[in-house]
């Protein structure tokens, strides 16, 4: 009797035990989820680009420490932010280093030749013009390319198609069903 006591007793504790495990798992990850969203909040942005921060944080997932620094010292988060991460992602350079190289006062396309990222993953799943406002870069990628071509986009460009691939990686479509 006192083993089948001891035995029930066992039982309900490893679900019990199991339970407050993923409890603590969850609420750490919603803390260091909250550690991104809060430093977001002190920026002088809109809702929108704060939600595109927090998609772009959850698909690149740095770690937290290294998300919160970056977006807080970036000079425009909301277009930066994107940008870095996808060349930290495509180079693996840390993206206080690729930062580090924005805040010198280079342009995105200096950076993808400094890192030895071909422009190229700007136009991933890109077969045909997307239309504006990336149809201009696309013609100008798909008529320039190749290893003796250089290639130079404005910012702009840069930044409007690191977001895209951002979202469409993220959300796991088309670049087109993005446009």
């Amino acid at each position: 009797m006192l083993d089948t006591l001891r035995r029930r007793i066992a039982g309900c504790l490893l679900p019990a035990a199991a339970v407050a495990a993923c409890a603590l798992l969850f609420a750490a990850r919603a803390m260091a989820a909250d550690l991104f969203y809060d430093a977001t909040l002190s920026l002088p942005i809109g809702d929108d680009a704060r939600f595109f921060l927090n998609l772009t944080n959850r698909h690149y997932a740095p770690p937290q420490p290294v998300a919160v620094d970056v977006v807080g010292r970036c000079a425009h988060p909301a277009d930066d932010f994107p940008v870095i991460m996808l060349l930290a992602e495509a180079s693996g350079w840390r993206p206080a280093d690729i930062l580090r190289l924005r805040l010198e006062g280079r342009t995105w396309s200096a950076i993808f030749v400094r890192t030895r990222v071909s422009h190229d993953i700007l136009f991933a799943g890109l077969d045909r013009d997307p239309g504006p406002p990336y149809g201009k870069a696309w013609g100008h990628w798909k008529n320039h390319r190749g290893p003796k071509k250089k290639l130079a986009f404005d910012d702009d460009q840069i930044v409007a198609l690191a977001k895209l691939q951002t979202v469409s990686a993220y959300y796991r479509v088309s670049p087109y069903r993005v446009t």
